[in-house]
């Protein structure tokens, strides 16, 4: 001990101080506690905007922001379903119009060629490069060149489409065939993603990066599911039931198979349950 530090020890003591020990050492700033990460606000008005680009090839994406990040992205999903309902309607609307003067099984024709316009293709190009994916036992790599096994199963899944809605003559069945079809197709690229790796970003209208998590499945379920059931009751609940089947089915073959989901895989898994809608709806208006 020096000879000074009793002393500094006794003044300290008298000012009611603690003498500072020599052992004592200050904090490297790398070991330091990191600041907290201070989350942008939602825009809620672009994310809504990068749902409906999601959707089509049309729409362009909102221009990029400084604060523009792969979460977002993965937030904009909730409003997929949102997104759907308003095709739903859209395309009710133009498949009344077509019925009004047109057997049921060629306005049924106009109404799914008109779906696959509005989204420029992408559920189709989805089916056609999933199957080919599915059959390489990996992912598809982006925008690869489509042959004919994935061209002929878009082909029948359109093909099956128009006769699953050709088969509903009564004009309030296929309007609300046409709604739940869009809406609940559009919600199931959320659960099917959910938890998977993203294996690809091409195949929607924007980059997927993955990264769903439950905030965005929970908030998107409730909207499409309560959107469903409240405005055609028992009837969206048995489409509910069947999609839910499809959708557990999809996950399982994309995550043996490919290891994860992408942005063509999403569109496939919406095409089946677009598929899946039609099916369960037309069978049961036979039977109702």
């Amino acid at each position: 001990m020096r000879p000074l530090e009793p002393l500094s020890r006794l003044i300290h003591n008298v000012r009611g101080e603690t003498a500072p020990s020599p052992c004592s050492k200050v904090p490297h700033p790398s070991k330091a506690d990191p600041e907290p990460r201070i989350e942008p606000r939602r825009d809620f008005p672009r994310e809504a905007w990068l749902a409906a680009a999601a959707c089509t090839r049309w729409l362009a994406p909102p221009p990029s922001q400084a604060l523009a990040c792969a979460e977002e992205y993965s937030r904009a999903l909730v409003f997929l379903p949102l997104i759907g309902l308003i095709m739903g309607v859209a395309l009710a609307l133009c498949d009344r119009a077509a019925s009004a003067r047109l057997p049921p099984l060629a306005a049924s024709a106009i109404t799914i060629v008109m779906a696959n316009l509005l989204s420029g293709g992408l559920l189709p190009a989805g089916i056609a490069r999933t199957l080919q994916a599915l059959m390489a036992a990996q992912s598809t790599g982006g925008e690869q060149r489509i042959g004919w096994p994935g061209a002929s199963a878009a082909a029948l899944m359109t093909a099956a489409e128009v006769l699953a809605l050709g088969t509903i003559a009564d004009p309030p069945a296929r309007a609300r065939a046409v709604v739940l079809a869009m809406l609940l197709s559009r919600w199931a690229m959320v659960p099917i993603g959910y938890g998977l790796k993203a294996r690809e970003r091409s195949g929607l209208g924007i980059p997927y990066f993955g990264g769903i998590t439950f905030s965005e499945f929970g908030i998107s379920s409730v909207i499409a599911l309560g959107a469903a059931m409240g405005l055609y009751d028992v009837v969206g609940l048995a489409a509910i039931v069947c999609i839910a089947l499809v959708i557990l089915g999809l996950r399982l073959l994309l995550s043996r198979r490919l290891g994860g989901v992408g942005g063509n895989a999403l569109a496939a898994g919406a095409a089946a349950c677009e598929l899946t809608a039609l099916a369960s709806l037309a069978a049961m208006s036979s039977i109702l």
